[in-house]
């Protein structure tokens, strides 16, 4: 787990991530990360200006802990704890293979399903716990790359990533495991449909008439009859997320036309995380909206399209500025959201890396903007592509 500490705090033993901040503006920074030796390196670091440093306490040394007084310690850990908690540059290793492993099979089962093969249900809801078992362990790692997309791959990633948002949104809520399995599960499969539309209308780069629109939503059955065809019996909260996900408070989504009292508290979650993730993709005809502008249309639609309560919720699942986010501060400066603050949704910890003001990259920097003595604020999201940046490797 990466934290911020002082340098008088810094310890042999400790492992140094990097330098959060030093004095009189200085920009040095560590040549490589790794553990402290010895003190002399501390009281180096330290006639150089550096006041506080980044730790890994999952490589080195963690700050020691008051103990608990024995009438305070838990006897049985909840869950969550059983779980663990992994450095989000652990678990993004595993993040990595898991998504590329999800593209995969993501892919075999839309080709599978266009060949009018049987789909293949057993391998989807085990790909669909190790996402909820990787939230678990350090959201974050997966969320970022939800961020990092291919414009002519939403078929394949959007139901990866609505899978991903939900087991987020889930953890936030704190659903019960085996609710969570299956509404995952259920997001995964929702859009498996869309391979049955025909390919100029599915991909059509302008709006689409009346007849063609018609056609789209047939796509909700389309992915309900290839379920049910599978011969697998799944679990009613799957289906009523594959079959809800389009439906609207008012009565006004489709294929049913549901009314509020009809439409449960997961086909409600699933219809706010699909519409977030398709407002924040790069499609063939649109670039996609940056988080923020998304979170305040998915307020706009409330309440007579989307649940107020549960789209509040899902800001503050997500913050207003989402991990992975690329942003830019008052300064000038580019960086990425690495962790977000639930208690000030605006003051979300960055790591800065570019300066758009003299158009090259600077020394890697941690920024809490929640912290008291910071005087940067963001002034906007930002899109990498308008900067011409691989942030990829800044993750």
């Amino acid at each position: 787990m990466l934290k911020t500490i002082s340098i008088d705090q810094l310890k042999a033993g400790m492992y140094v991530d990097g330098i959060a901040k030093q004095a009189g503006g200085k920009h040095h920074n560590i040549k490589k990360a790794g553990k402290v030796p010895s003190q002399s390196v501390v009281d180096l670091m330290r006639k150089k200006g550096v006041v506080e440093v980044v730790i890994d306490t999952d490589r080195g040394d963690d700050l020691p802990q008051s103990p608990v007084p024995a009438k305070q310690a838990k006897a049985t850990p909840d869950k969550a704890e059983q779980h663990g908690s992994a450095s989000f540059a652990d678990e993004m290793v595993k993040a990595e293979k898991l998504y590329t492993e999800a593209r995969g099979l993501q892919q075999k089962a839309l080709d599978d399903i266009a060949a009018g093969k049987t789909l293949e249900i057993k391998p989807m809801a085990e790909l669909t716990g190790s996402f909820i078992d990787s939230v678990f362990r350090n959201q974050d790692a997966l969320l970022c790359l939800t961020r990092i997309r291919e414009k002519d791959s939403y078929l394949l990633e959007h139901s990866i990533n609505v899978s991903i948002l939900m087991a987020v949104f889930a953890k936030h809520l704190k659903l019960d495991r085996k609710i969570t399995d299956q509404i995952c599960l259920g997001a995964l499969l929702h859009d498996l449909g869309k391979i049955k539309i025909a390919e100029e209308v599915l991909h059509k780069p302008g709006k689409l008439t009346a007849e063609e629109f018609q056609l789209m939503k047939n796509h909700v059955v389309y992915s309900r009859d290839v379920v049910i065809e599978s011969g697998v019996e799944v679990p009613r909260l799957t289906m009523e997320v594959i079959i809800q996900h389009h439906e609207k408070l008012n009565g006004g989504g489709y294929p049913y036309k549901l009314t509020a009292n009809k439409i449960s508290k997961y086909g409600r979650m699933v219809s706010i995380v699909d519409i977030y993730d398709a407002l924040t993709a790069d499609r063939c005809y649109k670039r996609g909206m940056v988080p923020n502008a998304a979170l305040g249309i998915l307020k706009g639609l409330c309440p007579d399209q989307l649940d107020a309560d549960l789209v509040l919720e899902f800001i503050r699942c997500m913050s207003i500025y989402p991990v992975g986010t690329l942003v830019k501060l008052e300064s000038e400066k580019l960086g990425i959201v690495t962790k977000t603050n639930e208690k000030e949704l605006t003051k979300p910890q960055v790591k800065v890396f570019y300066s758009v003001k003299y158009q090259h990259h600077i020394d890697v920097e941690f920024i809490d903007l929640a912290d008291p003595k910071c005087n940067e604020k963001i002034a906007s999201c930002e899109k990498p592509e308008t900067h011409k940046l691989d942030i990829q490797k800044y993750f």
